[in-house]
């Protein structure tokens, strides 16, 4: 599976698209646009996209690590973890005729 946050790439061109999921640590909603690549047996999916919402740090709140860096299944990490759950759960592979 393939991935290009928008304002990284163009979705339509395929040279935009990365093998890791985007992480992000600036508060705000993304669209994260995803396909299946194929191989010699299937064709690639259409890319499909999910938004994704970065939640801002409660700005007065310095008593607990941030947890997009410290507790990957917490904060922005778990968001991005959510992604690729997401984008597994719906992934369709269309046979080569």
């Amino acid at each position: 599976m393939v991935y290009v946050r928008d304002g990284d790439g163009d979705y339509l061109d395929d040279n935009a698209y990365a093998e890791g999921v985007p992480t992000g640590k600036e508060a705000g909603t993304y669209k994260v646009w995803y396909k299946v690549l194929g191989d010699e047996n299937h064709n690639d999916t259409e890319p499909v996209s999910v938004e994704v919402t970065i939640a801002a740090a409660p700005a007065d709140d310095t008593s607990k690590p941030d947890n997009s860096t410290s507790n990957p299944a917490t904060g922005a990490a778990a968001e991005m973890g959510a992604l690729a759950i997401a984008a597994a759960a719906v992934m369709i592979t269309k046979k080569k005729k």
